[in-house]
């Protein structure tokens, strides 16, 4: 029996405020993630959907190298197995 894994993870985003619009849109070019909200002081709060934990880690290690952002980190983290 194999099992196939979904990781769902959200994550809290701090930017620079004037660099909002830039930063959303990389972090849009991103796989795995989605854009669930954001605010004018900064804040940022995405989706990462994926089928590896490696694959979480690698995208928030790829967001927090990103210019003007100042944190990137984890908030929740669920494994979704699903059975072949």
């Amino acid at each position: 029996m194999l099992l196939n894994e979904t990781h769902i993870s959200s994550a809290l985003i701090k930017v620079h405020p004037e660099f909002m619009s830039k930063i959303k849109k990389d972090i849009h070019a991103l796989p795995f993630t989605e854009l669930i909200a954001s605010s004018d002081e900064g804040k940022i709060i995405i989706t990462i959907e994926c089928n590896t934990e490696h694959q979480i880690t690698d995208t928030l290690e790829k967001i927090n190298q990103m210019k003007y952002v100042l944190s990137a980190l984890l908030v929740f983290h669920q494994i979704e197995s699903n059975e072949l």
